[in-house]
């Protein structure tokens, strides 16, 4: 990915090395040195101001993801064609639920549905089809739930009833906390706060026999 920034915004000389023009680079790393720190940053500064030296440069970042072709004869009359064709690039770091079904030994186990993948014709037609939406996972197994964030569970523990908010999904691991606490990323970084998240894997969510709720705007809780 390419973006214009304010030279003044580089932070350490390894910055530098990601500026897309190569006789800039050279330049500046001749200019600067081995400065690093508050030095680095006063000198970028002074040399934001020369006529010379741009004022926005160019910076590159790599990032992970999905690489699509991009198909059609008006972008690419000849797929096979080299240089690659135009592409469009999917920033693969996000998603968009938690498919939690039963495995074959009869225990929870789950499969991460990306927004990626949810976007897709497949998974589509997949979710067009209700019935078999809402009784079958993606990969053919009888689904117990879908969560996605923000979504309310009851877990059972003991003799006690906890209501949780899901958070966040990642592979193997739902991020929860309790639906009536706020600003909780912050907290959760905050080592001063007594506030914890709450981390429980599908075949952990058996165990505390959670099932899906919805909380309605007066508090009420609703099975689902």
């Amino acid at each position: 990915m390419r973006h214009r920034v304010a030279l003044t915004s580089l932070k350490k000389p390894n910055d530098i090395d990601q500026l897309e023009s190569q006789s800039l680079r050279a330049k500046l790393n001749a200019l600067i040195g081995d400065a690093t720190g508050k030095s680095f940053t006063e000198q970028l500064v002074a040399l934001s101001e020369r006529k010379d030296i741009p004022a926005k440069v160019v910076k590159q970042e790599r990032l992970s993801g999905i690489t699509v072709p991009l198909k059609g004869a008006a972008l690419s009359p000849d797929p096979d064609r080299r240089p690659a064709v135009p592409a469009k690039f999917y920033k693969g770091d996000s998603n968009y639920c938690y498919e939690i079904f039963v495995g074959d030994n009869g225990k929870w186990d789950g499969e991460i549905i990306s927004t990626f993948v949810a976007n897709q014709n497949r998974y589509r037609e997949f979710m067009n089809d209700r019935k078999h939406f809402l009784t079958t996972a993606f990969c053919g197994k009888p689904l117990v739930m879908r969560l996605t964030a923000g979504d309310c569970l009851k877990v059972v523990q003991g003799n006690e009833v906890t209501l949780l908010r899901v958070q966040n999904l990642s592979d193997g691991m739902i991020t929860m906390c309790p639906p009536v606490e706020a600003n909780v990323d912050q907290r959760n970084r905050n080592k001063a706060d007594p506030f914890k998240y709450t981390y429980k894997s599908p075949s952990a969510l058996q165990k505390i026999h959670a099932s899906p709720i919805r909380i309605d705007i007066l508090g009420r809780v609703i099975s689902r």
